[in-house]
């Protein structure tokens, strides 16, 4: 009696005693009919309620506004409140913690679309993991899109959100159904993972993902139950790279599954997938990536989207994927009359502009040159972007006080350095231009390239550089090397040193993922990546020697790293 009186003065005041009448009348158990019915009206309330007192905060209404649409109508019962005072204001989180074990997944999935703010929808993530298997493909997705607006990654018991749904995600694609997601959802989910980073993991055999339901208290040691192991089996032993990859090789192989029933393609459909891939360097999707460049062919010999270009050569450059035969016709279609020009003039957005004529230039330098028609043909291409770059971005790029332009600027760093080193006939061509040569000059000294900067150097560059001290080597840690900056530098020597993390190497499929995909694989495949290869060959053709020191190889102990750096005959 006491919780139905206070409730009612609460919500009278809110609602109106009339609506809240109607409610407590169709069923003893409907005052939390009457709550959901204020929490969808509590935005217009507090509007109304502003306008009254004559101090309506626009900046406050729109932060209460559901992003994700107008919040669903709930037909069904949900667990009744024994405690009115802690849900005046519709608080659903505190009505999910009190009866968390009593909610099915339509019920739970239908309470996080209600959240309207991230307090409660973290508060909703608590125990999570009981409720991915009931959810349908586009429900995970939608769950998906709402964390990432939200920003957030671990939930209120330190569990990495992302890692556990990526392991049921990784589950439904390998060992139920390869089609279980459409391709525009996988497009969905590409630019979602395009944004996530996991930390390589030493140990991946003790490292157990929590996707299990007994994992809801605050505590670092993570169980499974016997269901899930025999669900789970080897994937929830993953670490979040090896997961990424199995997603990524299991979204392209169910779009080249779902592209055979598509009478009219475009490009649009898989460009979410080739910039995901090319921005893990996932070498072992290359033959995906080559069966998609032959089936949409023709998609991208007549598209007028330059980004969509530069996003497929730099795709198949970064995965090395053979696909040379759509990189030559490109290349001759660009170059062919106006091309290239005909398709920056269609990318009005002049930051979208720099993007792709910046993937263009990596992708066209990124191969070591060699006098053939084909490098000819890359070179006259080469020239023209410099052309159009030096008639519309040259002011833009001199006073770039911002750093809007500060990839572009680097792109345009290398081509110059490649121009020298390598490019020579392109380098005389551009010199024979005094326009284009002042302007190619001026580059380096339009950007803060000669200006400090504040780099985090990691332990491993430290016990290189204390090492090489003991042999009476003079160093310099993360100097300037046009057009780079090295991690370690010994003037005496002419040498440079690159510690090379795990991010200087391509992400490839181990032992354990190519059990998980039924294919062959090892553990010593470290390839480096398109960047680290090229700045390795530029420096190189500078006259720099040049040593790289993998991070998997360094010894632990002092001794053992003084006998590494003995054993390289510096």
């Amino acid at each position: 009696m006491y919780f139905t009186n206070n409730f009612s003065r609460l919500l009278t005041k809110r609602v109106g005693y009339a609506r809240f009448r109607y409610n407590l009348t169709r069923s003893p158990t409907n005052t939390i009919d009457a709550l959901y019915f204020h929490t969808r009206t509590s935005i217009k309330a507090d509007k109304e309620s502003h306008r009254d007192h004559g101090n309506t905060n626009k900046t406050d209404l729109a932060s209460k506004r559901n992003p994700f649409g107008p919040t669903p109508h709930y037909s069904g019962r949900l667990p009744s409140v024994t405690n009115g005072r802690n849900c005046a204001r519709g608080d659903i989180g505190l009505l999910y913690l009190e009866k968390m074990f009593d909610y099915t997944p339509k019920m739970w999935i239908k309470l996080t679309k209600m959240a309207k703010d991230r307090d409660t929808f973290m508060t909703l993530l608590t125990n999570f993991q009981r409720h991915l298997r009931g959810l349908k493909g586009k429900e995970v997705l939608e769950l998906l899109e709402r964390i990432r607006y939200y920003e957030i990654r671990e939930n209120n018991e330190d569990i990495d959100v992302y890692h556990v749904i990526m392991c049921e995600l990784a589950y439904r694609l390998t060992r139920e159904n390869l089609r279980h997601f459409s391709i525009l959802e996988i497009s969905r989910l590409c630019k979602i993972f395009g944004k996530i980073k996991f930390n390589k993991e030493p140990n991946k055999n003790e490292s157990l993902i929590p996707v299990c339901a007994e994992n809801y208290r605050k505590t670092k040691i993570y169980e499974l139950c016997e269901n899930c192991k025999l669900r789970y089996g080897d994937l929830a032993t993953q670490n979040g790279n090896d997961l990424m990859t199995i997603l990524i090789v299991s979204f392209g192989k169910s779009i080249l599954a779902q592209l055979k029933s598509i009478r009219k393609l475009h490009e649009n459909l898989i460009i979410p997938y080739l910039s995901l891939v090319g921005s893990r360097n996932c070498t072992g999707c290359s033959h995906i990536v080559r069966e998609l460049c032959i089936r949409c062919h023709k998609c991208f010999m007549s598209t007028y989207s330059l980004i969509n270009i530069a996003i497929l050569l730099h795709t198949i450059k970064r995965t090395r994927a053979r696909a040379n035969f759509i990189f030559r016709n490109i290349a001759k279609r660009l170059v062919k009359d106006n091309g290239i020009e005909d398709l920056c003039s269609k990318e009005f957005v002049t930051k979208a502009q720099s993007v792709a004529l910046s993937q263009l230039i990596i992708s066209c330098i990124s191969s070591e040159y060699r006098p053939s028609e084909d490098n000819r043909r890359i070179d006259a291409l080469l020239y023209r972007i410099l052309v159009y770059v030096e008639k519309t971005f040259s002011n833009l790029l001199k006073y770039d006080t911002d750093d809007k332009y500060s990839y572009f600027i680097t792109q345009l760093n290398l081509l110059n350095k490649a121009c020298i080193v390598e490019r020579h006939r392109l380098h005389s061509k551009i010199m024979a231009n005094q326009q284009l040569s002042d302007f190619i000059n001026s580059i380096p000294n339009s950007t803060r390239f000669d200006e400090a900067y504040d780099f985090k150097t990691s332990t491993t560059h430290l016990q290189v550089r204390n090492t090489l001290d003991m042999f009476n080597y003079e160093t310099e840690v993360e100097t300037k090397v046009y057009p780079y900056i090295v991690d370690i530098l010994v003037k005496s020597k002419n040498l440079i040193i690159e510690v090379d993390g795990p991010y200087h190497y391509t992400t490839y499929i181990n032992k354990s993922v190519g059990k998980i995909l039924n294919r062959e694989s090892s553990d010593d495949l470290f390839q480096h990546t398109l960047n680290s290869r090229l700045k390795q060959r530029l420096l190189q053709k500078s006259g720099y020697k040049f040593v790289n020191i993998p991070y998997y190889k360094w010894p632990n102990t002092t001794s053992a790293q003084v006998y590494f750096i003995a054993s390289l005959g510096l």
